[in-house]
């Protein structure tokens, strides 16, 4: 045999070998088998290399500084090993079988979940596999590269560095913090559970002592959030402000100011996302940060066009009471402009001036007799700014209102006088459709409804008004009167169309009580409703595990392949769900029907983790038992084809 066919077959050996190591665990007689066939090849080709040293980059081989001749079989393994950072593979003589079992079980896992768990280094622990080496990617090549997985091994270095606290390490990620956080969409930062948490536990770590690098490393973060236009939906936008709720004035404003000033892309959009996420409250602060900046910053005050670029950004948007905070702050460096006109800011129009300072005097006024003149007057107002659709400003009056009662409870009934006017306006406004999304932060904000419960369960039940805001207020103001809504339910139990409106509001209403709501309508309606009952329960972040794990035991393969679609979402649950459908006793093949179903669900979701319970069923005993050997063979036979 020459050098290039013992190459070959110890090649051909290994991808063979990984096949079995995805697909089988780790003692699984077949793994065994081509694990000892693999290393049989390895001892070959110790004939020729001693150690085996290969290098791998994408779709390419080198062995001993040289080229493989390129062909499938060497763009497979060097994609393999590619697609998990490592960049040289050494294996030494004297490697054991029991070596070469824990490395290919080990390296073997889904690229995502081994780079997640800290990549190859981890694996090949010297004291239980000495004969193996592999290198993984540095740094610096990790930042130049693209593709999916490296966002893996970033979420992993992130955690990693701040566990290790090694400062050379976080040096280098200071250093190349925007970088990294450019790699990831604003999505992945508010919905990926691990780089949410490393990336906040990396800024906590530097804020602990480098104050300097915490400021720059957070200044990033929150321009990748704002770069982000897909923050929609009120689950982002309260995740994306639990993030930013501990950054200070001084790093919103410089973020504020680089971006306002060196990026053409940040746009009046730029700037009302950005007063979504930050806390109301901060927006003053901020303003006034910036204005200081502004007023000593020669960046500004020998630049023309720096200065249009602020007044023309902040001239765009009309009716946002944010963006009149920050007018307001900045108006003093255009006032002495010897250019004129050109660089003034826009006025909105006298009406406007006179509520903001209507809404000044309501925040400090300690007067009572001149309060009540002002609250007066700012009642008459509401209906007119109702009419010009500023919610922005009723929500920050609104705001006003329950810190001054919080202040002085001898004012209490004067606020209360708002916050009632406001709050009727905003119930009945919950009803029309057109206006969801503009009424969107008071359906948190109120705490006692105005109107009553028969009010409520007229508009729903009769004049069929369905929305998520409208449950959500039910809920939060007459949670005891739920009987009567479960009532309204019974009578409308044969209106699939009513009940499918219902259903897809509940989605958008993650609230504990929803699940009991879902699960009473599940037990009054027939399978259509039912399985999009269990689609609605897929949307919410929570699930009652036993109710559909019971589902799982019964006898209608839709219903249980929506249950189960509800339970995978979290690890531990879909180990127990897998467990429910397939290692069901069957005696006599009692249950042999029941389990051929389940195997079918089990295929049609592509649920892989289930291999060894469907190898256990390949090896049922008895001849009753013939159609679930082969249905579980056959399905484990189409996954390995694909893999293949």
């Amino acid at each position: 045999m020459t050098k290039e066919e013992a190459l070959g077959d110890f090649l051909k050996s290994l991808k063979a070998t990984f096949n079995n190591a995805s697909a089988y665990e780790k003692d699984h007689p077949y793994f065994i088998k081509s694990v000892e066939n693999f290393l049989n090849k390895v001892n070959g080709l110790f004939s020729y290399l001693s150690p085996i040293q290969i290098a791998f980059t994408f779709e390419a081989l080198l062995v001993e500084d040289m080229h493989v001749q390129k062909s499938a079989l060497s763009d497979e393994v060097a994609a393999i090993f590619h697609q998990r950072k490592i960049m040289s593979l050494e294996i030494r003589k004297g490697i054991t079988l029991e070596e070469m079992v824990y490395f290919l079980s080990g390296i073997s896992m889904p690229p995502r979940k081994l780079l997640r768990a800290g990549g190859a280094l981890r694996l090949v622990d010297e004291k239980l596999i000495p004969h193996i080496r592999v290198k993984e990617v540095d740094y610096s090549q990790l930042l130049t590269e693209g593709g999916e997985e490296l966002k893996d091994i970033w979420v992993f270095l992130l955690g990693d560095v701040v566990a290790k606290k090694d400062p050379r390490k976080i040096s280098e990620i200071v250093g190349n913090f925007d970088k990294i956080i450019g790699k990831f969409k604003a999505d992945d930062i508010l919905e990926d559970t691990d780089l949410n948490k490393n990336v906040m536990n990396f800024l906590g770590y530097l804020k602990g002592g480098q104050s300097e690098d915490y400021k720059n490393c957070s200044m990033a973060l929150i321009r990748q959030l704002l770069r982000g236009q897909d923050i929609t939906g009120q689950h982002k936008i309260d995740e994306a402000k639990r993030l930013l709720k501990g950054f200070d004035a001084d790093i919103f404003s410089d973020t504020l100011w680089e971006e306002t000033l060196k990026d053409q892309a940040f746009s009046s959009l730029s700037f009302k996302l950005f007063s979504t996420l930050v806390e109301r409250n901060k927006h003053q602060e901020i303003a006034d940060v910036l204005a200081k900046k502004a007023k000593t910053s020669p960046s500004i005050i020998n630049n023309a066009k720096a200065r249009k670029r602020i007044s023309d950004l902040f001239a765009q948007a009309q009716n946002n009471y944010i963006l009149e905070i920050y007018r307001h702050a900045l108006d003093s460096i255009f006032k002495d402009d010897a250019s004129g006109k050109e660089f003034r800011f826009d006025r909105d129009g006298l009406r406007k001036n006179f509520r903001l300072i209507l809404l000044n005097i309501v925040s400090v006024e300690t007067n009572k007799e001149k309060l009540s003149l002002v609250v007066e007057k700012m009642t008459e107002e509401i209906d007119r700014v109702l009419g010009d659709r500023d919610f922005e400003y009723l929500s920050y009056l609104f705001d006003i209102c329950g810190k001054r009662k919080k202040e002085d409870p001898s004012l209490a009934d004067l606020f209360e006088k708002i916050e009632g006017r406001i709050t009727n306006l905003i119930e009945n406004l919950v009803f029309r459709e057109d206006i969801q999304q503009d009424i969107e932060y008071f359906i948190d904000a109120l705490q006692k409804s105005s109107l009553n419960v028969d009010f409520y369960l007229n508009k729903v039940f009769n004049e069929d008004k369905v929305n998520p805001n409208i449950l959500k207020l039910f809920l939060r103001f007459f949670p005891q009167d739920l009987p009567l809504f479960y009532s309204g339910l019974d009578k409308r139990s044969s209106d699939l169309e009513f009940l499918q409106s219902i259903l897809e509001s509940l989605e958008n209403v993650n609230k504990p009580v929803t699940i009991d709501i879902l699960k009473y309508i599940f037990s009054i309606s027939n399978n259509i409703i039912k399985i999009e009952v269990l689609r609605a329960m897929q949307e919410l972040h929570s699930y009652d595990k036993e109710f559909l794990l019971a589902i799982l035991s019964g006898r209608d393969p839709m219903l249980k392949k929506e249950a189960l679609l509800a339970l995978i979402r979290d690890e531990a649950t879909k180990r127990e769900a897998l467990e429910a459908l397939l290692s069901i006793p069957s005696p006599w093949g009692k249950k042999n029907e029941t389990i051929l179903e389940n195997i079918i669900v089990v295929e049609e979701l592509d649920l892989r983790e289930a291999k060894e319970r469907l190898a256990a069923l390949g090896k049922r005993w008895f001849f009753w038992n013939g159609n679930i050997r082969r249905k579980a063979r056959e399905v484990l036979e189409r996954w390995d084809v694909r893999e293949n």
